[in-house]
């Protein structure tokens, strides 16, 4: 899997950072909320020159003409569109994910409570109970169908039935 490469922010014109410092509202939080564009994660970004950068990347270098380098800017407020440079820290992506989960903002949905399930935990444990795990020999081919028709009767794959009679889907309920 290829790394996105750090995209260093060159240093801004004048008209850059007036054109920057316009598109802010600040609010009683003390946030600089981003009014312009923001990207499907909440982010606002900000054109220089044909470079596009998330915008609270930007306010850092305007803020300390340093470019925040490989570091991720991890927010303190947990408002993604906030732009004010007092309000990240600079971070790894395990730590902005670590924060994540510190504050509670890291959702898992999984078992009964994801969209696409099909199964409740008791079908879950039943299928558990009713595996037939692979014995070489001459009753091999029953078993085999015996598992294609369990798994049809709970309308998954072989595969993800052996997945939870193995214990590697569903583990969060093992």
């Amino acid at each position: 899997m290829a790394t996105r490469q750090h995209k260093p922010i060159p240093p801004l014109s004048e008209s850059d950072i007036a054109r920057f410092m316009s598109k802010i509202s600040i609010s009683p939080s003390g946030c600089w909320l981003w009014t312009a564009a923001v990207n499907n994660h909440g982010y606002g970004f900000f054109g220089i020159g044909r470079d596009v950068y998330l915008a609270h990347r930007v306010a850092v270098r305007i803020a300390t003409g340093e470019d925040p380098g490989e570091y991720k800017r991890c927010h303190t407020c947990d408002t993604t569109n906030c732009v004010n440079p007092e309000h990240t820290y600079s971070g790894t992506q395990q730590t902005n994910v670590q924060d994540m989960i510190d504050r509670g903002r890291k959702i898992q949905v999984r078992g009964e409570t994801h969209p696409r399930t099909r199964l409740t935990w008791d079908q879950v444990q039943e299928i558990k109970r009713l595996y037939r795990p692979g014995e070489m020999g001459s009753k091999d081919h029953e078993r085999r169908l015996y598992n294609i028709r369990l798994a049809e009767r709970f309308g998954i794959c072989v595969a993800h039935a052996y997945g939870i009679y193995k214990g590697r889907a569903w583990k969060h309920k093992s």
